[in-house]
């Protein structure tokens, strides 16, 4: 008796799945990132003279 091979493309669905969930992940983090960068260098002049012994 034969038996048919399932396609790979149906076999990995939760692999991708998984992976595409860690991807944006990774992806909210890079953004999240770039937003606290962007601030920090607005603010950075202001950062400094807080940071300033008296």
């Amino acid at each position: 008796e034969r038996w048919t091979r399932t396609v790979s493309s149906t076999l990995t669905v939760p692999l991708r799945s998984e992976a595409r969930k860690y991807m944006d992940i990774i992806q909210n983090a890079i953004n999240a990132d770039k937003i606290v960068q962007e601030k920090y260098r607005m603010n950075r002049d202001s950062i400094v003279l807080l940071s300033k012994q008296t």
